[in-house]
């Protein structure tokens, strides 16, 4: 409840400024269009040579629980997320500079890369049965579309919810099953699990053992006082995680979501239990840290939606980090408090670098 209600804090902390009926992007737009093309093409090819190297073996992950996960790629998945996020704010970008203000004018005038990326890594992800990867991909787009295109109305976002729930439940049995969601009998199966509508939400249960979880270790080892996160932060930058534990022979503590697996005997990899943010955060530095970091969080949600509509003018680097964070939102209880500081930070300074690569070939042109 402190956490919660330290989080609103935050959010209400930064005034309110003016809304514009129409938001003009503080963004070159030629460089935009060509850096969209880019990360389009980027997308497609990162996501085909996943596939080629073993990633389609990720589809029998769940049903099997034999196979590596993400197919032995290692990292690749990680740049399809981001390409495919940067392509997605860069193509509404692009369809608003090209008064697209329905539905039906975004696929018509989308472009053909950008709409055979999205039949092609969406279906991937949902039938792999990861829901968090799947959603922070769906997430952003329709953020997206509501702030560029044309609003969501109260009643389809009230659809959508129901929707998803519902969809997740759906991922989450079948996945499991025989042939996971490739097969057919495995999703009709996973209706029969609705009758009970406490298993909608089960999904909580391990969030909440969690948070009872951290309090009892805490009161018995005590906080970790940071040391648990420092390389999560550090993540921010490409292989400074590196150079912290090869240079300085850092060791930190482990990270809550596998303290909590391994105390309770769960196996790390297949457990699915994740962490509590606020556990995490209590696990790392206690009540204080509860307070002071969800308020920050707050804040910074409520200044980047601030930002993007100030002046006038629409701050690009602002909507991708909005982007990701609530592209994260539904699972980010699970996680731990700087789980996607690396995902945020190699999608700034890639965008970043090949923004200045475009713009210094612009002016040699």
């Amino acid at each position: 409840m402190f956490g919660y209600l330290a989080f609103l804090l935050g959010a209400a902390f930064v005034a309110k400024r003016k809304t514009y009926d129409k938001v003009d992007i503080d963004f070159d737009y030629n460089v935009a269009f060509k850096l969209d093309s880019l990360f389009q093409y980027l997308t497609f090819i990162t996501f085909g040579t996943m596939i080629i190297m073993g990633g389609y073996k990720i589809l029998y992950h769940y049903s099997s629980y034999n196979i590596d996960k993400w197919g032995n790629t290692g990292d690749l998945y990680t740049y399809i997320f981001i390409f495919f996020n940067l392509s997605s704010v860069l193509q509404l970008i692009k369809l608003k500079a090209k008064n697209v203000t329905n539905i039906k004018s975004f696929f018509i005038k989308s472009d053909n890369i950008f709409k055979i990326n999205v039949l092609l890594i969406v279906p991937f992800f949902l039938l792999t049965g990861y829901r968090s990867e799947l959603l922070s991909l769906i997430l952003p787009l329709l953020l997206l579309y509501s702030l560029l295109i044309n609003n969501i109305k109260g009643k389809n976002l009230f659809a959508m919810i129901i929707i998803g729930i519902l969809l997740i439940n759906i991922i989450k049995t079948a996945r499991e099953l025989s042939g996971g969601l490739l097969n057919i009998s495995s999703i009709v199966y996973s209706f029969t699990e609705f009758n009970n509508i406490s298993y909608l939400f089960s999904d909580l249960s391990s969030v909440n053992g969690a948070l009872y979880f951290f309090v009892d270790y805490v009161n018995i080892h005590g906080i970790t006082y940071g040391s648990n996160i420092l390389l999560q932060i550090a993540s921010f930058v490409p292989f400074l995680q590196s150079v912290i534990v090869e240079i300085f022979g850092f060791v930190p503590d482990l990270p809550s979501s596998l303290v909590f697996s391994e105390t309770i005997n769960i196996s790390t990899s297949f457990s699915g239990l994740g962490t509590h943010i606020i556990g995490d955060l209590y696990y790392t530095f206690g009540l204080g840290g509860v307070i002071i970091l969800m308020f920050a969080l707050g804040w910074v949600v409520s200044l980047l939606y601030s930002i993007i509509y100030d002046k006038n003018s629409l701050n690009i680097y602002a909507l991708i980090i909005l982007c990701i964070l609530f592209g994260n939102s539904i699972y980010f209880v699970r996680v731990e408090y700087f789980y996607i500081v690396r995902s945020i930070g190699f999608s700034l300074i890639i965008f970043w670098f090949f923004t200045l690569f475009f713009k210094m070939n612009k002016r040699v042109i």
